[in-house]
């Protein structure tokens, strides 16, 4: 019973497991990865809805959840979860293109909240992402801010230093004598020709000095009309956006 011989083979399957370790590799980073992109989407504050291509969803953020009220929503259609009308309430499927804007979503209880929504077909028809930003803080802070406009008889406005063109709201342009569009090219050379010249030097200097950073703001006084019936206006502003190089964007 003792054994004499032995046949076998050898076969080199060094390919084999090379390709088995990579493979093992790439699993495990597609997993990092995976794990990585899973906490971005829990952290941001906009809402991300994922379906398949039944429109059943896949993945709900928390701000998704929070935004639209659902809780463990996966394996729901996305219409049950998504409803959303326009601004003058009429109502949109979930599944087509925001047509810009402000939209009213209804939660899951019932409540209403103005969003802004961004579709992606994925590739291929494999399904669907929702982008959700709930707007709610914004209009509110835009109320305050036009009780406060309103309260205070101030004019706002908003310059683009390189194309030159600014946008009022109606306050500003009543009081400084301009048309009612809020939408003014060569705002600059605008205001200088509604100027009387005699506040044009200190108008130019302190505008200049401002654009190139040697003050926090710019505040200047200056007169329209005429000398013996003038209207004193002060404009006061700040360059907020500034490139590389210093150069002011937005004032």
């Amino acid at each position: 019973g003792k054994p004499l011989y032995l046949y076998g083979a050898l076969q080199d399957i060094t390919e084999r497991r090379n390709f088995e370790q990579a493979l093992r590799k790439n699993e495990a980073e597609l997993r990092a990865q995976g794990e990585f992109l899973q906490r971005i989407l829990e952290k941001i504050g906009d809402g991300v809805i994922a379906t398949d291509t039944d429109g059943k969803i896949r993945f709900l953020n928390r701000a998704a959840e929070r935004i639209t009220g659902w809780t463990n929503a996966e394996t729901r259609r996305l219409k049950e979860v998504l409803k959303v009308e326009t601004s003058t309430g009429e109502p949109m499927a979930a599944n087509v293109t925001s047509p810009g804007g402000t939209l009213i979503l209804i939660s899951a209880d019932g409540t209403r909240h103005p969003v802004e929504m961004r579709t992606v077909l994925l590739h291929d028809g494999e399904g669907l992402i929702v982008v959700l930003r709930d707007m709610s803080e914004q209009k509110l802070a835009e109320q305050r801010l036009d009780l406060a406009r309103t309260a205070s008889d101030l004019g706002f406005w908003e310059w683009s230093v390189t194309e030159d063109r600014a946008v009022q709201d109606p306050g500003w342009l009543r009081r400084a004598g301009f048309p009612g569009n809020s939408d003014l090219p060569h705002i600059v050379d605008t205001m200088r020709k509604n100027m009387l010249a005699e506040d044009l030097p200190g108008f130019d200097d302190a505008l200049a000095k401002h654009l190139h950073g040697e003050t926090e703001t710019v505040d200047v006084e200056y007169r329209l009309g005429s000398l013996e019936n003038p209207r004193w206006l002060r404009a006061v502003g700040r360059v907020v956006t500034r490139d590389e190089k210093g150069h002011p964007i937005k004032m």
